[in-house]
């Protein structure tokens, strides 16, 4: 059961005041650590780096109250897609059954009716394909949902077919977009339609890095491994940089090339801040719809989590923008969603 307007409203309020707390925190972080870097040993030096630790742990602590009181159960989920998807099978006179094997999870009260509409119509168009494909009875749909490191997967199949390459991505892809996930068919000898969502836009775990004079956070759900990039394991192909990694080649693609007119956002950091050529470069290996490439960043700052705020604007539409967050300096900070790289920037090899 959901909160009451007034019990939502005083929360949200209260997740605003932390967010506050937070910009402040991380100022008074900031000094303090610029004074232990000085050598500073003073009394007042020590108490201003303990109470900096005091106010993280007491803004983690209201955070993870808020977060808890937003959460929704998996089985909640689970009610809202079957009775999403009942409507739409009798109003489109096309049955099929629906059948789900959700685990237990959370996720949060404001992406629960965004989710259980979008895989709905993932499911619709499954139950059309099967149609098409001239399914004899009724199809019937799997839908099975899990959640890992904040990302929300939800695997559909028909039972009766074994392909769905004439399933509409491009008609269901929308409602996804609007989540800031993505739809994508796994290939296999039984295909099946892949949905990812994060389990939550307020908060998630993420990584800072730096790109051009830039800092940017990217969420951990998408990110395989990071690491220092190694000249003597990079070739160049047609034009194209690639990373020997494991026994496969990686596409590199620097993440300042993938920002366009967002680049451009003026978060208020010092724009001299821009590492020198020849410096070390880093590498995030990124897997996006079962695809792995390297996004180059010029440094990986922090891990740490993210509470998420709307950017407004044109920026809030952009599915490759997450929202905003704050940084370590006060300033608000893009979140980037690495699951929508432009693909032709990952040229083919020749």
């Amino acid at each position: 059961m959901g909160m009451d307007p007034v019990t939502s409203s005083l929360f949200e309020s209260l997740a605003d005041h932390a967010g506050m707390l937070e910009a402040d925190q991380l100022r008074l972080h900031a000094i303090a650590k610029a004074f232990v870097a000085s050598k500073s040993e003073s009394a007042q030096v020590q108490e201003l780096w303990e109470l900096a630790g005091r106010m993280a742990v007491d803004i983690s602590a209201i955070r993870s109250m808020v977060t808890a009181v937003q959460q929704r159960p998996s089985t909640e989920l689970v009610r809202r897609l079957s009775d999403v998807a009942a409507r739409r099978s009798s109003e489109s006179g096309l049955g099929y059954t629906l059948k789900t094997d959700f685990s237990s999870f959370e996720l949060d009260h404001d992406q629960m009716e965004g989710i259980a509409l979008a895989i709905a119509a993932a499911v619709h168009s499954v139950a059309v394909t099967a149609g098409t494909a001239g399914t004899a009875g009724m199809a019937v749909i799997v839908v099975e949902g899990r959640k890992d490191s904040g990302l929300f997967r939800a695997t559909i199949t028909a039972e009766s077919i074994v392909s769905l390459d004439d399933v509409d991505l491009d008609g269901i892809a929308q409602p996804f977009a609007a989540l800031k996930g993505s739809v994508f068919v796994r290939p296999g000898n039984i295909q099946a339609l892949v949905c990812e969502v994060p389990g939550s836009l307020r908060s998630m775990k993420g990584i800072v890095v730096r790109a051009g004079r830039e800092n940017y956070a990217l969420p951990v759900h998408s990110i395989v491994e990071t690491m220092r990039l190694d000249p003597l394991h990079i070739q160049v192909i047609g034009g194209q940089e690639f990373l020997n990694f494991r026994s496969t080649s990686l596409p590199l693609v620097p993440l300042v090339s993938l920002l366009g007119d967002a680049g451009g956002y003026d978060s208020g950091h010092d724009s001299g801040r821009q590492n020198d050529a020849g410096s070390p470069r880093y590498a995030l290996v990124v897997s996006v719809a079962g695809k792995r490439f390297g996004l180059v960043v010029d440094q990986l700052i922090q891990h740490r989590d993210l509470v998420l705020r709307n950017l407004g604007g044109s920026l809030a539409a952009r599915p490759e923008i997450i929202g905003g967050a704050v940084d370590a300096d006060g300033k608000i900070i893009m979140v980037l969603n690495p699951r929508y790289v432009d693909q032709s920037a990952l040229k083919p090899a020749a």
